[in-house]
């Protein structure tokens, strides 16, 4: 699965707010795996390339990437995560069995760039940031966690590396 921007393996871009839904839902995500690889230059996620809600409950729960077939690639330059690339929703109880490659900024085990909340999760396969400049973080669950951003309860089992990084 490729493309430029907002890549996921069930869904590119899912903007809650924009479908104008005025009373509080509850949109969840679960049980689902990908065996695709995926590629993107900005916000590339196995689930969802780029996540955006501030009225609408919402989750991933339940999602194992990379179960089915272990051996798929996620890459991507900037925010690159192994479940979420940009999160601004709730996703735990959460594991990713898939690499997880950037060659810019911010590349996570589990969210890219995390504006919500990451709990109950884990990531078991390797995370790396190969920059030919300059990158700024590589975390084994996430890359870079946004002053609104909340991790609970998050365990990472796998090697992290980073080249002409700021943070690893």
């Amino acid at each position: 699965i490729k493309g430029d921007y907002y890549v996921g393996g069930l869904i590119g871009d899912l903007d809650l707010d924009a479908m104008n839904i005025l009373e509080e839902k509850l949109l969840r995500i679960a049980g689902n795996q990908v065996s695709k690889p995926i590629e993107s230059n900005m916000a590339g996620g196995g689930l969802i390339g780029y996540w955006e809600t501030d009225k609408i409950k919402s989750e991933i729960s339940g999602n194992a990437l990379g179960s089915v077939i272990s051996k798929i690639s996620i890459k991507g330059v900037s925010y690159v995560g192994g479940l979420v690339g940009y999160n601004t929703g709730t996703v735990f109880s959460c594991y990713n069995q898939a690499t997880v490659n950037s060659s810019g900024s911010y590349v996570g085990g589990i969210v890219g760039v995390n504006a919500g909340t990451v709990y109950d999760c884990f990531n078991k396969a390797k995370v790396s940031g190969t920059n030919t400049t300059f990158g700024l973080a590589v975390g084994g669950i996430i890359g870079i966690n946004l002053s609104a951003g909340n991790v609970f309860n998050a365990i990472n089992q796998a090697e992290i590396s980073g080249k002409n990084y700021q943070w690893v």
